[in-house]
C-alpha cells in the first residue's frame, strides 16, 4: 500500500502494489511437491570439491589475489530495465564503455560522467574492464574534460583491485596509490583456518597455488611474499568484538600490482575535481574506492535521495574480501580435513552463504575496521520531480553544486 498526493492536487490516495517475484533460476513446477524435488536440490556448484580429484569439477578459484573479489551478495545488477528515452542520458556511450561502464560527457564542455554499474565478478571481466577503464578516462581527458563525475548507485563491487586500479589510474603515482591504492586487510583465523594452512605448507596440498589459504598468495605488512612454509596465520591477533573472543591475521600487505596494464605516469584528473555519486547502495569494491577517494584524494561524495533530516552515509558494506561456503568447502576438501570435527557438513540445498573472509583496516590508522567508521556524504540531493530516475539531471545538478 502506498500513500501519495500526485502534482497539483491535495487529495490523499491510496495505491496497492501487487507483489511480483523474480525466480530467474527456477524451473516449471505445479504444485509444492514438484517445486521442491524439481529447485530444492544442490547443484554441481552449491558444494566444494578437492580441485586435485581426478574427475573434479569446479569452478576454480582465482590463481592470483588480484582476481579476488569483495561484493555484496543482494547486489545482482537488475539487467533489463531500461529508463524511457527522455530520462536517458543525452548522448550514446562514449568509447571506452563497457558491460558494467559507460562514459558520457556533459554539455558544459568540462564535465565527464563514469556510470558504473558493478566491478565486476567473473574472471574475464577483469582485463575487459582494466583496459576500458583506462581508455575512457584517457579519452575523457584528451578531450579537454577536467571534471569527473563517478556514479557507483547500485553497485555492489566486484574485484578488489579493479578498484585500485580505478584509484591509481585518476590520481596517479603517489604515497597514496603507490605500492597499492587501496586498503589494507586481516583475514579470519580460527584455529580451524591455521589447520588448513598446516595441510598446505606441511603435505602439499596445493601445488598449483589455487588456494586462498596458501601462503604464497599474500604479502606481510611490509608488503614481502610469506614463505611456501611460512604458517602465514600464526601467530594469531587475539581481538574482543561485542564482547566475544575472536582472532584474526596479521596485517596483510600489497596484493594488486603488477598489473597486465601499466598504469599512467601523471594523474588523469585533479581528484578535488571528483565527485562519486550515489544511492548510498555502494558496498564492498565500491565502499573501498569512495572511501580511499575521499579520504585520501579529497574528493567529494554526494547521495543522491534518503530522508532529509537524516545524515546520509556515501557507502554501506566495507568488507574486505567476500567469498562463499562453496569456495571454502573447496578449500577445506582439497587439504583433506573434510572429516574434521570443526568442518562444516555439505549444504542439501541450492543455497549460497556469504562469507567475508577479510576485513580492512581504517585509513584512520586507528587499527580498527574501516567498517565502523562513520562514512558522512558531503551533499545530499533530495528527490524531486525532476531528479527522479533521471541520471542527466542528477550529473547535472551535481556539477552545478560542485563545479560552478
Amino acid at each position: 500500500m502506498l500513500d501519495v498526493v500526485r502534482l497539483n492536487s491535495t487529495k490523499l490516495e491510496q495505491i496497492t502494489f501487487p507483489y511480483r517475484a523474480r525466480m530467474n533460476t527456477a524451473r516449471n513446477f505445479i504444485d509444492g511437491a514438484s517445486y521442491r524435488s524439481i529447485n530444492c536440490s544442490p547443484t554441481n556448484n552449491t558444494n566444494g570439491v578437492d580441485i586435485y580429484a581426478t574427475g573434479a569439477s569446479f569452478q576454480k578459484a582465482p590463481s592470483k589475489p588480484q582476481k579476488l573479489v569483495n561484493v555484496i551478495l543482494d547486489a545482482t545488477p537488475v539487467s533489463d530495465v531500461v529508463l524511457p528515452p527522455e530520462l536517458q542520458p543525452p548522448s550514446a556511450p562514449l568509447d571506452g564503455s563497457f558491460k558494467d561502464g559507460a562514459f558520457f560527457d556533459l554539455d558544459d564542455g568540462k564535465t565527464s560522467v563514469l556510470a558504473l554499474g558493478s566491478f565486476g565478478t567473473e574472471e574475464n571481466d577483469f582485463e575487459v574492464m582494466q583496459t576500458e577503464l583506462l581508455k575512457g578516462l584517457t579519452e575523457m581527458k584528451a578531450r579537454g574534460k577536467t571534471q569527473l563525475i563517478i556514479d557507483v548507485s547500485n553497485n555492489g563491487g566486484g574485484f578488489r583491485c579493479l578498484a585500485a586500479w580505478l584509484h591509481r589510474i585518476i590520481a596517479g603515482p603517489k604515497n597514496t596509490t603507490v605500492p597499492q591504492a587501496g586498503i589494507d586487510t586481516k583475514a579470519r583465523n580460527s584455529p580451524f583456518a591455521r589447520a588448513i594452512v598446516n595441510e598446505i605448507i606441511s603435505n602439499d596440498r596445493d601445488p598449483e597455488q589455487q588456494l586462498l589459504y596458501n601462503p604464497l598468495q599474500w604479502t606481510n605488512a611490509s608488503n614481502q611474499p610469506f614463505g611456501a612454509k611460512e604458517n602465514w596465520l600464526l601467530p594469531p591477533v587475539n581481538v574482543t568484538i561485542n564482547g566475544r573472543p575472536d582472532q584474526f591475521s596479521q596485517r596483510l600487505g600489497v596484493e594488486c600490482p603488477p598489473f597486465s596494464s601499466p598504469p599512467p605516469e601523471s594523474a588523469l584528473f585533479d581528484t578535488r575535481k571528483v565527485v562519486i555519486v550515489s544511492n548510498a547502495r555502494c558496498a564492498s569494491s565500491c565502499s573501498m574506492l569512495s572511501i580511499t577517494m575521499k579520504v585520501l584524494e579529497g574528493a567529494k561524495t554526494v547521495v543522491v535521495g534518503g530522508k532529509k533530516d537524516v545524515q546520509q552515509q556515501y557507502c554501506g558494506t566495507v568488507g574486505g574480501q567476500s567469498t562463499d561456503f562453496a569456495t571454502i568447502d573447496t578449500e577445506i576438501k582439497t587439504v583433506h580435513l573434510k572429516n574434521d570435527s570443526a568442518a562444516p557438513p555439505d549444504l542439501k540445498l541450492p543455497g549460497m552463504q556469504g562469507i567475508t573472509w577479510r576485513l580492512a583496516f581504517a585509513l584512520d590508522g586507528s587499527g580498527e575496521p574501516e567498517e565502523w567508521k562513520d562514512h558522512s556524504a558531503d551533499a545530499q540531493l533530495l528527490l524531486t520531480r525532476a531528479l527522479v530516475n533521471n541520471p542527466n539531471a542528477i550529473w547535472k545538478e551535481v556539477a552545478k553544486r560542485f563545479f560552478a
